[in-house]
């Protein structure tokens, strides 16, 4: 599963930092185990979005300064079109994010940003923990 190199506790307080934001437990302990990276299964479904109905996780977004896929960058790229309180934490094939609520009434959620829908976001589980238990593998 891993793609960038291992992170510690201080590459996630630094990131919390540059945030303003404590990130929710079990995305914090997925980056300190696996740092983003490809996952399998990787289907997952998106309801209300008129243009998307099933998608796939391209890769998830680590610590990993100097990829294009670095958190740190994918929030510079993507921070004034994704919804205030979340950060890019994935991508599908198609270029759509999936995005983490870290501040408001709903932090720990994981959304489905869909780039053809200006600022669109369709929710895809209360937590991030709850996403990744809902992945499926894809079907023939």
């Amino acid at each position: 599963m891993n793609h960038f190199p291992p992170v510690d506790a201080h590459a996630i307080e630094a990131l919390e930092a540059s945030l303003g934001a404590t990130l929710p437990e079990d995305y914090r302990n997925f980056l300190l185990e696996h740092n983003g990276g490809l996952v399998e299964p990787d289907v997952f479904e998106v309801q209300g979005d008129p243009n998307v109905t099933k998608s796939s996780i391209q890769i998830l977004h680590g610590i990993a300064p100097g990829d294009y896929f670095d958190i740190n960058k994918q929030i510079s790229i993507f921070e004034n079109r994704i919804p205030s309180g979340t950060i890019p934490i994935g991508h599908d094939p198609s270029g759509n994010l999936l995005c983490l609520a870290v501040s408001g009434p709903r932090a720990g959620t994981v959304y489905f940003w869909d780039h053809d829908l200006d600022n669109a976001t369709f929710p895809l589980a209360d937590s991030f923990s709850a996403f990744l238990s809902g992945l499926a593998s894809p079907t023939m």
